[in-house]
């Protein structure tokens, strides 16, 4: 799951314009974002879980690595039945002045995951803030992907543009 999960973070999907932020600091944002609920639901998942595979109901909240906080409320459940691994979340991260070495978020997004066999799916929507030395950028996410064996398909949108427009610009 924690592979499929990282998939997220490297997927070419983000631009922004009309006076928003520009395509590098829109990835920035996303690579940030994704690297911090990846972290924090690792996090939640540790500190609800008493026995591995379970069916858990995370309400987490802890300081991110630099300063601030971030809170995750939702499900989990896993099972790794030995023929076929499956796993799901519904998770909602509350980002609070949320620092990292990749910056500053601020905001609340929605990740959902299914994983069963072969066939992956995830959707992410809300809005965030993030802020770096570098650069900022405000962006509203909305947007999917589904992996069916070799198929990925990407929909939905990032500030605005469509990610499936997108990830072809790539």
């Amino acid at each position: 799951m924690k592979s499929l999960v990282g998939m997220l973070v490297v997927l070419p999907l983000i631009a922004c314009g009309g006076g928003g932020p520009s395509e590098q600091e829109s990835l920035q944002a996303f690579a940030a974002v994704t690297v911090a609920m990846s972290s924090a639901q690792s996090r939640a998942v540790q500190a609800a879980q008493h026995v591995a595979p379970a069916d858990l109901t995370l309400n987490f909240e802890g300081a991110c690595t630099t300063s601030g906080t971030v809170a995750i409320t939702g499900s989990y459940s896993s099972n790794d039945s030995g023929s076929t691994l499956a796993a799901a979340f519904d998770l909602t991260t509350t980002f609070r002045t949320c620092a990292d070495p990749q910056g500053t978020l601020d905001g609340e997004l929605r990740w959902t995951s299914t994983l069963s066999g072969s066939k992956y799916t995830a959707t992410m929507d809300g809005d965030i803030d993030w802020t770096s030395p570098q650069a900022s950028a405000s962006c509203s996410f909305d947007l999917s992907i589904t992996v069916d064996g070799q198929l990925v398909t990407y929909g939905g949108s990032v500030c605005g543009f469509s990610v499936t427009k997108l990830n072809q610009q790539q």
